[in-house]
């Protein structure tokens, strides 16, 4: 059983990585593969979960930096830190320490630079903490410990061609707003109230609230009383020349936080995962942190996993992290 959880790991980062490799050639980062999931991009929630990885990939993350060098000012950073802390990413330290670069060409970063780390423990990627020289200024004054970043200029361009980079198409041409969120979220034709959109967007209720009903006066969006809730509706004929046909917006921040919540957990569990004879402890812990996850991820959770023990619990579990 030890061995298959070993795999089950490698198997979950290996996916993981190539999501988010597809995700960032969708708005130009070089190196990446095929663009194979053609939802929309949230570009705030694909940061978190970058930088939430670094640790294993180091070239993603300085193309992502690359990238936000070049185009930073394109980046929603209220939105970026309300997400961070609505879904308890705790990715501050790396924030700053890229927000160091990020400033020097994109004022709406400079904030990042001076964000509280709370209780975020320090960070080390390789050997370099006790030499300065090794080490990068930048993200060193921050308390993360790497090698030094170097910008290759490979991934400066943003791809306004590819139609699942609408909504920072849409911020080019709009501007920083609510509005731009909006139109991706409703484009697929769903009708929600203002209250869900505001929770999946990582806005305020009152901005989501004023947005629609300014848009609503323009004939930009209608609406419809269901039971106590107001619903509200993209009117696509109106948006059609911005809006490409049949994109979806996948609320990727709520997909993210659950996979960064399995990958802390399967990172816990590498050091106490011994031998065979430790998998009923192991099962006990996961199990334990997994019915926490209850009102944190209700969605995806599965309560008929609460039933199981021991070996047969993890051999479930893990088939639930697959789909």
């Amino acid at each position: 059983m030890k061995k298959q959880f070993d795999t089950f790991k490698k198997e979950f980062l290996a996916k993981t990585l190539d999501h988010l490799w597809n995700q960032w050639s969708v708005l130009g980062v070089a190196g990446a593969g095929e663009i194979k999931d053609m939802s929309l991009v949230d570009p705030e929630a694909l940061i978190l979960l970058s930088v939430k990885f670094t640790g294993e990939d180091m070239r993603l993350a300085d193309e992502m930096l690359t990238w936000l060098e070049a185009n930073g000012a394109l980046i929603n950073t209220k939105r970026l830190m309300n997400l961070s802390k609505q879904y308890e990413f705790s990715v501050n330290r790396m924030l700053a320490g890229m927000a160091e670069y990020v400033s020097a060409s994109h004022v709406n970063w400079k904030r990042l630079t001076q964000v509280d780390y709370g209780a975020e423990d320090e960070l080390e990627f390789g050997s370099v903490r006790k030499s300065q020289a090794k080490q990068d200024g930048n993200f060193a004054k921050h308390g993360v410990y790497r090698a030094g970043y170097k910008n290759r200029g490979l991934s400066s361009g943003f791809n306004f061609s590819q139609k699942n980079a609408l909504l920072l198409r849409l911020r080019s041409l709009l501007g920083m707003n609510a509005h731009c969120e909006i139109l991706c979220y409703y484009a697929d034709g769903r009708s929600i109230h203002a209250s869900k959109a505001a929770r999946d967007l990582g806005y305020s209720q009152k901005a989501i609230q004023e947005t629609l009903a300014s848009m609503e006066q323009s004939a930009g969006v209608s609406s419809y009383q269901d039971g106590k809730n107001k619903c509200y509706k993209i009117n696509a004929a109106l948006w059609q020349s911005l809006i490409p046909k049949k994109v979806n917006w996948k609320d990727s921040i709520k997909h993210y936080s659950l996979v960064n919540d399995v990958w802390l957990l399967l990172s816990e569990m590498e050091g106490k995962y011994k031998d065979d004879g430790d998998t009923t402890l192991i099962a006990t812990l996961i199990k334990h942190e997994y019915m926490s996850w209850r009102n944190k991820h209700p969605v995806r959770y599965d309560a008929t996993l609460e039933r199981e023990t021991g070996e047969m619990f993890i051999q479930k579990w893990m088939e639930w992290v697959r789909k």
